[in-house]
């Protein structure tokens, strides 16, 4: 009788493991296809206006327009044509 008992825990316990490790796994793959889902679905934002491999070299920059650094008015990109060479830097001043 101790015999089919032990063997009874030992084939219960080996099937909890089976199925924990059936969970995990579950788990693991709903975790990494939602995060490729949520990537894929919120990469651009409603406000992102970039359209990616539409510049070329040579063309000319798109217009646009930024605040100035005192933040009373704004300019435009389109308003130094012909006037001078506009160098732009994006950079952190942190």
């Amino acid at each position: 009788m101790r015999f089919k008992a032990a063997s009874l825990l030992k084939s219960t316990g080996m099937i909890a493991m089976k199925t924990s490790l059936g969970v995990l796994l579950t788990l693991t793959l709903l975790v990494v296809g939602h995060a490729a889902l949520a990537q894929q679905r919120f990469g651009r934002q409603p406000r992102d206006l970039r359209m990616p491999d539409t510049l070329n070299v040579g063309d000319a920059a798109p217009d646009f327009k930024l605040k100035a650094k005192d933040g009373s008015s704004e300019v435009r990109l389109s308003t130094f044509k012909g006037r001078r060479p506009v160098v732009l830097v994006f950079g952190s001043f942190t």
